[in-house]
């Protein structure tokens, strides 16, 4: 057998363009992209929240917040160490999980689930574009 040499060349750059990606992409990036993807299930939370005096609507949130605020209770998903908030504050629609499940007068009301339900596959897809759109832009500076 022949001693064949095969010479690749571009490591060196592909490892920086990568160190770069993930010091761009991490952790400020991913919060706005998660927080761009909450913000289509929050949209559709206060579509389908029951109105009655509009504060449980105006309630609704997505934000970024410490697992062991007291502020924020239900509804918070961790992703990669982050964790999201998205729903009602505690502090101005502390009753929307008794509307939710029906727990006070009248039956359920739903309105978190069937959001999630909706809008799910939506939500994901602007966290793709948003963390897809920040990747092409990092590796053409690169």
């Amino acid at each position: 057998m022949a001693n064949d040499t095969v010479r690749v060349h571009g490591f060196a750059e592909l490892d920086r363009a990568l160190d770069v990606v993930g010091q761009t992409l991490f952790p400020m990036t991913v919060a706005r992209a998660l927080k761009a993807g909450a913000q289509v299930i929050v949209d559709e939370e206060k579509r389908l929240v029951p109105k009655r005096t509009g504060q449980l609507r105006d309630s609704i949130v997505a934000d970024m917040e410490p697992t062991n605020s007291p502020e924020w209770k239900h509804g918070a998903f961790e992703v990669d160490g982050m964790t999201i908030y998205i729903g009602p504050t505690l502090h101005k629609g502390w009753y929307g999980y008794m509307v939710e499940m029906g727990l006070g007068k009248g039956g359920p009301h739903p309105f978190v689930r069937p959001a999630v339900d909706n809008k799910g596959k939506e939500a994901i897809g602007v966290v793709a574009s948003e963390l897809g759109a920040t990747l092409v832009r990092v590796l053409k500076t690169v």
